[in-house]
């Protein structure tokens, strides 16, 4: 029920900006308006691949480094 409006969001957001529609710039702020239901949402899928693919501590422990790096960078 979450997942669809932030999509959504995103795609609609991301479309007005590449065409350049409605006086779309791009800003942050816009985007920061749904970033509180993004963040349920991304916990709610960390919270899958937790239960489903990362059972085990190394696989627990790489992923968090991956996605640490990755935000880093």
């Amino acid at each position: 029920m979450l997942v669809v409006p932030v999509l959504l969001f995103f795609a609609v957001h991301s479309v007005l900006y590449w065409k350049a529609l409605f006086g779309s710039m791009g800003l942050i702020r816009v985007v920061a308006g749904v970033l509180p239901v993004a963040a349920v949402v991304s916990l709610k899928a960390y919270d899958y691949l937790e239960k489903t693919f990362l059972n085990k501590e190394i696989l627990r422990t790489a992923f968090l480094f991956v996605v640490i790096i990755f935000l880093i960078k």
